[in-house]
């Protein structure tokens, strides 16, 4: 998994409860953590230890801020990738525009920089003007974190609609979507 990813949840962690929390955190769970907690944005490492870290500051915070960590993850990665990337966002006219184009357009463009790299599987697919269905799969077990994905899309992009969880696997390696629009 790449490096922006953690680097992006341990400014967070620090930017939320300060840099002895996050010190304390990583000293912890140093074990578990095959560089000891010093990711850097262009490394990979393994996403058991995003869940780890995860895990550990939802531990730490309380069950309100735990509740809404994914959230406030996602909507950070989104915003980071808007900042690195805003040739995805900016190009795109609408949030649908945007999801569909996440497997075709950006997924393509991370396997053209990251030979390496092992996206999820991302299938959209326009029901009709005002739905849109997204299928995830991975080898990670990150389905409720791209449910958050996709509900800070509509933050992003301003839009007016919904998220309806129609699956998610108890693994966490799939789930399926429905973004509503309003009419």
């Amino acid at each position: 998994m790449k490096g922006t990813i953690f680097v992006e949840l341990l400014q967070l962690i620090e930017e939320e409860h300060g840099a002895d929390t996050l010190d304390d955190l990583l000293w912890a769970h140093e074990a578990e953590l095959t560089q000891g907690g010093a990711y850097t944005a262009v490394g990979n490492y393994p996403h058991g230890e995003l869940l780890t870290l995860i895990g550990a500051y939802s531990a730490h915070i309380d069950a309100v801020q735990a509740e809404s960590l994914l959230s406030r993850f996602a909507h950070r990665i989104l915003q980071a990738f808007t900042t690195l990337h805003p040739e995805f966002t900016l190009a795109e006219p609408d949030l649908f525009q945007f999801l569909l184009g996440i497997q075709t357009h950006i997924h393509a463009e991370v396997l053209k920089l990251y030979a390496d790299a092992h996206p999820p599987t991302i299938v959209a697919e326009q029901l009709d003007a005002a739905r849109l269905q997204l299928d995830y799969r991975s080898h990670r077990p990150l389905a409720q974190f791209f449910v958050c994905m996709t509900e800070q899309s509509i933050e992003i992009f301003q839009a007016d609609a919904q998220v309806e969880v129609v699956e998610l696997s108890a693994d966490g390696h799939s789930a399926r979507v429905v973004v509503h629009k309003a009419a």
